[in-house]
């Protein structure tokens, strides 16, 4: 069964906001009627001096209009403004019992963006009430003059919609923190002279209140006497009731003297039980009469308090449930005067402790905590401290539970781990280096007396600090091993809330300082099955968060994009806070941008972080959402992004070895791709000093990894292998595959680079062969478009990992400037084949079948391909392929057929059309006429070079088979009969006879006749009427001793050139004939 004050704060939140009863008021019509008066205002400030009436006034004015209304009481504990913002949900709660959702509590990470909280806050709370509602913030001036609460004020009367008024009492003017909406027309004074009474509403409260018929004069009397003050006139009256016209002697005082003379006065009359009980329970802010009996003794307390409350004998009752009576605040400060004049200081102590108790029990721990500080009773304060700082701290009300502590003589809370604790938990979001020296002493205590809850609860304590500090993570070493000790391969803990937090904390660790603990697969287990069991849900994405971050340093995907569904689904069903919303957002920004699948999703999920930061205040990630900006950001290759959130992580306070290296470490990056080496070089030096001394490896390694290629850039070579040494034996001690496929691909780089081809090959296959196991698509600290794309090209020529490249080439969009058009199996969007055959390949799928496909956009294409694919004006294609058309038609015909041909091809990419200029975009497009022409013209200058030894011959013949073997036959042979088809199929015809015909006579020349024999071969396949093939093959035929293959390539000869020309071999082919052996 859970306590009174956990289900209901019962006695606090009743005297909050509970209005007091406006039974036995005067109406005052005139002041009700200036009230409505300035009823357009947002706010109306009623201020006057105490005893003035003033929340009987607006109580009563309430109830005479029938107003709605929510009725706020202020005291010194709304000092403590996330005490404030709790107690007002609380009153919101009971005003609009139908919003399922409590109101948000104003918790540590909302300390960067408390004006944005409180905005939010209002705008919810009038969401909520309906107009012409009425909110009441009774006794302003209770809140101390140097609390930020006035500055939260300011943003919340700034919210006030229209239909809505906010009524302030207050003994004091706005203070100067308002100036602003004085100064703007938003708050309605009503001062103390609207508010004094009127000799006829004096008259009217003397006729309602004496017991019997006044005198004018006497009327007269006393309103001049009181001068319009309401308490003195009611003092007046109790006075007249026992010495009929009240006393001279307090004619010359002022009216707080006034208070005390009568108040004297009249107590002294009072019956011996009337004024004990009045001293004793004038210690509690409110008394039912069970707690008032408690403490007095006296049976008939509830009597008395009623009686006092029918005669309003400065005595309200507040109805909420069980009747509860308060005193005025003047008649309150005077009780206590008089107690302590009447009590001894140990009756005091003894009657405070008393009523501490009292307020325990009925939930009231603020006034409790009060009285047990001012008895000095550190034995009752204590246990109340430790029963109520759970709630507290979850409440965000850490403010005041350290005040309270900070009570506490230090040499009491030195002795008392638990409040060494509590007082760590409070500190922890904004002093962490202290929380940790607090958590530190309390884990002492708790580990030398085996007392596991405590040392376990501190430990994951002094883990956090860590984390909140982002600083230097090596101390976390001895705390790991402190708790590796104690588990000894077993993970059992007292409950599954101890063990959720210690795990998130280990896990934590685990990622940013040892991942390659040799438990740490069993740690996440273990994390993750607490997750699920414990029920604080802030803990469970604790967990959540950090075992993201693990498995991302870890390299593995895969599990980090199944616990990001999980986090998804516990933030769902039980909504965590904004701070761990946002991490979410961050550790799910961290996974897409590791993810090429899913980079569009990075932004919006750094996005949403920071609408969250927006809406509610909470600024404490920002740094950290703003990193993940970056990644997104370098991703994408925008460097004006890229700068924007530089400045934006630059303009964080506070920012630790962590951070600071983080931000030097993306400057490197940002003027790496700019092209400032000197200055990247820089940035990367100090980003480097800076995460050795903040102690994470995988950090350290991922900058070393950045330095050595700035140093490369700059011809450091030297420099950059000692980086990639240093960068290497950390992937192997952390053993995380993301660090060694970076570390491989970074030395393939370098070793193509030096000319070292064989190490850098194997490099390159240990690389995308770890790439393939691990699903690897990314560029994230590697962000070197130009670089990937040689390493991928070079991959494809090598035959390495062929499918698994060419995915990352797609998933990347990589497009290398020059196009490596040489490289027929680099994923083109779009492959045409032109040469022997006409055919599409779209999309990297197989050849489509587009026989049923209109014909005139496979025209158009072809018309583009035979035109020289670049720059061809739409008037010459239409006039290609519509010669009759008139007018418009002809553009209109165009325009319709491209759409056609685009959406055929899968999209605008691979076709563009700018200036009336039509291309096919190289970057996206391979067409082998294309590749057959540059390999033509290589081979040209080739063999131009080599009488000079500037050609190797091997790759002369290389060059020339791989030219060869993409002529397949003529250009659009199938298209013969288009005109324009005829002069690129001769060029080309030209191109691969001259290709033949070279490469046969150079291997003649070489002696190699088997190859000459086989040139002529493969340009016969293609050129069957070229005489000059066959003279060749013959005479290579004969030099290889194959007479009888040497005439039966005569034979052919003759054969072909009758049945297809009508003529008979050359001279020069009849000579050969005769040189065959086997014929003389």
């Amino acid at each position: 069964m859970k306590p009174v004050w956990e289900n209901n704060h019962a006695m606090t939140s009743l005297l909050k906001i509970t209005p007091p009863s406006p039974s036995g008021v005067v109406p005052r019509e005139r002041v009700f009627r200036i009230l409505d008066g300035l009823r357009g205002r947002a706010v109306i400030w009623v201020t006057g001096p105490a005893g003035a009436g003033k929340t009987s006034l607006v109580s009563s004015y309430l109830h005479a209009r029938k107003a709605p209304h929510l009725w706020y009481s202020l005291d010194a504990g709304d000092a403590d403004i996330s005490a404030f913002f709790y107690y007002l949900g609380l009153g919101i709660r009971q005003a609009v019992p139908r919003f399922r959702k409590p109101m948000p509590l104003l918790s540590p990470e909302y300390i960067l963006g408390i004006p944005v909280f409180t905005r939010r806050y209002f705008e919810e709370l009038f969401r909520r009430l309906k107009p012409p509602s009425v909110i009441v913030l009774d006794n302003y001036h209770e809140v101390s003059d140097q609390s930020t609460f006035h500055d939260v004020m300011a943003v919340g009367l700034s919210c006030v919609p229209e239909g809505f008024t906010v009524i302030v009492i207050s003994r004091n003017a706005p203070p100067q923190n308002l100036a602003r909406l004085r100064a703007n027309d938003v708050i309605g004074l009503i001062t103390w002279d609207e508010i004094r009474l009127t000799r006829e509403e004096s008259s009217a409260i003397v006729r309602k209140k004496a017991a019997r018929e006044v005198p004018q004069d006497a009327l007269s009397l006393l309103h001049e006497k009181t001068d319009g003050w309401v308490a003195g006139l009611i003092l007046f009256i109790e006075s007249m009731k026992l010495h009929g016209a009240g006393s001279q002697a307090a004619e010359a005082l002022t009216p707080a003297q006034i208070f005390d003379y009568f108040a004297y006065e009249i107590f002294q009359k009072a019956d011996p039980d009337v004024q004990a009980l009045l001293l004793k329970t004038s210690f509690l802010p409110s008394v039912t009469a069970s707690a008032a009996e408690a403490l007095t003794g006296i049976r008939s307390a509830g009597r008395i308090l009623q009686r006092l409350t029918d005669n309003n004998y400065f005595t309200g009752m507040h109805l909420h449930g069980h009747p509860a009576y308060s005193y005025h605040p003047l008649f309150r400060e005077f009780l206590l005067a008089t107690a302590r004049e009447t009590f001894t200081p140990d009756e005091i102590s003894q009657v405070q402790r008393e009523a501490a108790a009292l307020l325990i029990e009925s939930g009231d721990s603020s006034a409790a905590a009060a009285l047990l500080i001012q008895a000095r009773d550190w034995q009752g304060l204590i246990p109340l401290i430790l029963d109520r700082a759970p709630s507290f701290v979850s409440q965000g009300m850490s403010k005041t539970l350290m005040e309270w502590i900070d009570s506490i003589p230090g040499d009491v809370v030195n002795d008392s781990p638990w409040l060494l604790y509590w007082k760590g938990v409070c500190m922890l979001p904004f002093a962490p280096t202290q929380s940790r020296g607090l958590f530190e002493r309390a884990f002492k205590w708790f580990a030398e007396r085996d007392d596991e809850a405590g040392a376990l609860l501190s430990w994951s304590g002094a883990v956090q600090t860590f984390l909140f500090e982002f600083h230097d993570f090596g101390p976390l070493d001895a705390w790991m091993n402190w708790l590796d000790a104690r588990m000894d391969g077993e993970a059992s803990f007292p409950s599954a809330e101890i063990g959720a937090k210690a795990a998130a904390g280990m896990i934590g660790a685990l990622a940013w300082r040892r991942p390659n603990h040799p438990e740490a697969g069993k740690w996440v287990k273990t994390a993750l099955r607490l997750a699920q069991e414990t029920s604080e849900t802030d803990t469970s994405l604790r967990i959540y968060t950090n075992c993201a971050f693990y498995f991302l340093w870890m390299g593995e995907f895969a599990e980090c994009g199944d616990l990001i569904e999980q986090m998804h689904k516990t933030a769902k069903a039980r909504r965590g806070s904004p701070a761990r919303l946002i991490t979410l957002n961050a550790a799910e920004a961290m996974f897409h941008n590791s993810v090429a699948d899913h980079r569009n999703q990075a932004i919006r999920s750094v996005q949403e972080g920071l609408e969250i930061a927006h809406e509610t205040g909470v600024h404490v990630f920002d740094s950290v959402l703003s990193i993940q900006g970056l990644y997104h950001s370098l991703n994408e290759g925008n460097l004006e992004k890229v700068e924007a959130f530089l400045m934006k992580m630059g303009a964080f306070p506070g920012n630790g070895h962590t951070n600071s290296s983080y931000f030097w470490y993306f400057s490197a990056w940002h003027h790496f791709l700019q092209g400032d080496i000197p200055r990247a070089t820089a940035a990367a030096k100090k980003s480097a000093d800076l995460i050795e001394q903040a102690g994470i490896p995988i950090s350290e390694a991922l900058v070393r990894l950045t330095l050595a290629q700035i140093l490369a850039e700059s011809t450091d070579i030297d420099g950059a292998c000692r980086q990639l040494e240093r960068a290497g034996a950390i992937a192997a001690e952390t053993g995380s595959p993301y660090l060694m496929y970076l570390r491989d691909m970074l030395e393939a780089f370098l070793s193509f680079s030096l000319g070292k081809d064989k190490a850098g090959c194997e490099a390159l296959r240990r690389a995308m062969s770890l790439g393939r196991q691990k699903g690897f698509a990314t560029m994230i600290h590697f962000w070197r478009p130009a670089v990937m794309s040689k390493l991928c090209i070079r991959a494809l020529e090598e035959g390495i990992e062929t499918e698994y490249v060419r995915s990352i080439i797609q998933k990347l969009r990589l497009t290398p400037d020059p196009p490596p058009v040489e490289v027929e199996s680099w994923p083109w969007p779009l492959k045409i084949y032109t040469l022997g055959r006409f055919s599409l390949v779209v999309g990297g799928q197989s050849e489509k079948d587009f026989s049923k496909a209109k014909k005139k956009p496979l025209l158009m294409l072809k018309a583009l391909v035979a035109l020289g694919s670049r720059d061809i004006r739409e008037e010459t294609l239409i006039d290609l392929l519509w010669p009759d058309a008139e007018g418009d038609a002809g553009h209109n015909a165009f325009t319709t057929t491209l759409a056609r041909l685009r959406r055929m091809l899968g999209g605008d990419r691979t076709i563009r059309l700018h200036d009336g200029r039509v291309s096919l975009d190289n970057r996206m497009c391979w067409v082998d006429r294309w590749l057959f022409e540059r390999l033509c013209d290589r081979v040209d200058n080739l063999l131009k070079k080599l009488p000079d030894c500037e050609s190797d011959p091997a790759l002369v013949m290389d060059t020339a088979s791989r030219a060869a073997d993409l002529y397949r036959g003529h250009f659009l042979r199938s298209d013969a009969d288009e005109v324009w088809t005829t002069m690129p199929r001769e060029l080309l015809r030209n191109k691969y006879f001259r290709l033949i015909s070279s490469m046969a006579r150079y291997s003649e020349r070489a002696g190699d006749f088997e190859e000459a024999a086989r040139q002529y071969r493969k340009g016969l396949e293609s050129e069957p009427l070229a005489e000059e093939f066959y003279q060749g093959l013959m005479a290579s035929c004969i030099r290889l001793g194959r007479h009888a293959e040497a005439m039966r390539v005569y034979l052919q000869c003759r054969q072909i050139l009758g049945a297809e020309l009508g003529i008979a071999p050359s001279p020069g082919t009849e000579a050969l004939r005769k040189q065959i052996p086997a014929l003389s």
